[in-house]
């Protein structure tokens, strides 16, 4: 961690905003939308993420999984009405994550050093560049903003922060009321679930 004296810093400001803003607002989401209503944003949401899952599926040369998620974006969109219903698992096509910070693990390149982004929170250099580069590539940002509906989608992706958050609220309080120093715990969990996922993905060795 060469530069924890800077990611102290960024987690201290990003603590401050969950504390008083986001942890709350995600609280208020889940205790006052229904569940069913939450499933239906949830399937919205994930359903704009298929184009550029397919993409880095495609980069990391897993040609069935971009055809998954290919066959989902078409199938959701189409039967779904525009993703607010998850037709496709049930048709044999299972919602598959993946990003760029992964399809960089695939080519070889190692995570380099832990880095906390503002807002985000846990990550490393080569994630951070995933996350950026599936933000300029995103084909449905792309569209979104060719179409003047920035706006709707950024609605859309504050949703899915909040569904996010509500669904790691558990686990969130715990870390913080246990831990001696919250941010190594955070930092510890974050780096064992990152490559946990990744081998998942790709397979022992990256």
């Amino acid at each position: 961690d060469p530069l924890e004296g800077f990611n102290r810093a960024i987690y201290g400001v990003n603590e401050a905003a969950d504390i008083l803003l986001i942890g709350p607002a995600s609280t208020i989401y889940r205790e006052a939308v229904p569940e069913p209503i939450q499933g239906v944003v949830r399937n919205f949401v994930r359903n704009l993420e298929m184009p550029i899952i397919a993409l880095n599926k495609l980069l990391q040369g897993n040609f069935d999984g971009f055809g998954v998620a290919m066959g989902r974006f078409l199938v959701n969109t189409t039967a779904g009405v525009a993703g607010l219903a998850d037709v496709a698992t049930g048709a044999g096509l299972p919602y598959q994550d993946t990003d760029f910070g992964v399809t960089l693990a695939s080519w070889g390149m190692d995570p380099a050093f832990y880095l906390v982004l503002p807002l985000v929170g846990p990550s490393s250099l080569r994630d951070g560049l995933g996350r950026g580069v599936d933000w300029l590539a995103d084909p449905i940002r792309i569209a979104a903003a060719n179409n003047e509906l920035s706006t709707e989608l950024f609605a859309a992706n504050s949703l899915r922060v909040l569904d996010t958050r509500a669904s790691f609220d558990a686990a969130i309080r715990d870390t913080r009321r246990n831990s001696i120093d919250s941010y190594a715990a955070f930092r510890s969990l974050y780096t064992q679930h990152r490559a946990a996922e990744i081998t998942k993905q790709l397979g022992p060795g990256h």
